[in-house]
């Protein structure tokens, strides 16, 4: 039986039908919901695709018993057993949160294995509340729940440079190793990096040596950064000359001088919010992985962090969480990574090392 790419009301079954099934030449109507539409798929192959997403972040309890087990726990008869249990959900509740599938038993249907006598968790009734969440909530799981507050806690307040009894940094930010894996890209770009001309003397030193001027900064003039501390030099570029003009807070009639830089092959972790919604909301995307999922709120604090106003007073500990998760980063073996400017549209870079080709400049007025 094939399906069309209305048959559903959910927009990432709608699109994966779309980029993985077959396009009609004109549209035909749908022997299933009755629409004129153009894209048909085999239902066994949509129920596949739809129980392999559902059981990598979910088990059924059938797995490990753990429904008798609480039964056996519970002191008397009539006890809650869900006392002795991890959080249980339908498949209702997870086909919503996956799918946004809300009470559609045509999905709950398609999804049923028939040829097994009912020995299938997908035969199943879809409100029984059978199913585990083993990515996030069950603690018999490889939990890899982050807490962004606690983390920034911790290294601001507790312990900075080691670790201590009561927490380990390398423990929780090791969390997140498969996520920056699912978020690296390979790109090369042209990117822009802007510096005022402040007198004189400085436009000068462009004219004498622009690539120096322009580019990385010397250990000894390394300032505190978002990113970086005292006397260790990034590279701050923007992808856009007028991200660029907008990150050094030019004011209206002052210059600037604009170098052009072409980086070799770098990879990055893209951590722009677009890219991360993106995932979060196709769960047919190979990346839409349960590692990034339940670090998904982590990495949004850290972004969050990247973004919010910070007094210059504050700087010096308010920095202190986002130079950590960097510099663990460029542990790992990265160039840099990917961000949104928090003043504009914008795309900014971060590179850990001087991956680029300095190639011209440009003195321009805001």
């Amino acid at each position: 039986m094939d399906i069309c790419e209305q048959c559903f009301e959910s927009n990432s079954v709608s699109n994966h039908i779309i980029s993985t099934g077959k396009k009609l030449k004109t549209p035909v109507k749908c022997s299933e919901c009755g629409n004129y539409t153009l894209y048909r798929l085999n239902d066994i192959k949509l129920k596949n695709d739809v129980q392999k997403i559902i059981r990598s972040f979910y088990e059924h309890e059938w797995e490990h018993g753990l429904v008798g087990s609480a039964g056996m726990i519970a002191k008397e008869e009539g006890d809650d057993i869900g006392l002795y249990l991890p959080g249980l959900m339908t498949l209702k509740d997870i086909c919503y949160m996956l799918f946004e599938i809300d009470c559609d038993e045509r999905f709950y249907e398609l999804l049923k294995d028939y040829d097994t006598d009912g020995e299938s968790e997908f035969d199943q009734s879809p409100d029984e509340e059978s199913w585990l969440d083993m990515g996030c909530k069950w603690e018999g799981s490889d939990n890899i729940g982050l807490e962004w507050e606690k983390f920034c806690e911790n290294v601001k307040h507790k312990a900075r440079f080691f670790d201590h009894s009561g927490y380990s940094r390398i423990s929780e930010l090791s969390k997140l190793n498969k996520t920056f894996e699912t978020l690296s890209i390979e790109t090369n770009k042209t990117l822009y990096r802007a510096r005022k001309i402040t007198s004189e003397i400085v436009l000068q030193l462009i004219e004498k040596n622009a690539a120096k001027e322009l580019g990385k900064a010397p250990f000894h003039l390394a300032g505190l950064n978002r990113f970086s501390p005292n006397g260790i030099p990034y590279v701050y570029l923007s992808e856009e000359k007028e991200t660029a003009m907008l990150e050094i807070r030019l004011q209206e009639g002052e210059e600037c001088a604009i170098g052009e830089f072409q980086t070799s092959t770098l990879n990055l972790v893209d951590l722009r919010n677009e890219n991360l919604e993106q995932i979060r909301q196709n769960p047919f995307s190979e990346k839409h992985t349960p590692e990034l999922i339940c670090s998904y709120n982590y990495i949004q604090g850290f972004v969050f962090n990247i973004s919010k106003p910070i007094k210059d007073s504050d700087k010096h500990l308010d920095y202190i969480p986002t130079q950590i998760v960097s510099e663990y980063i460029w542990s790992l073996g990265y160039d840099g990574f990917i961000f949104d400017s928090s003043l504009c549209d914008g795309d900014n870079y971060v590179l850990f090392d001087e991956k680029y080709t300095y190639y011209d400049y440009e003195v321009l007025a805001y």
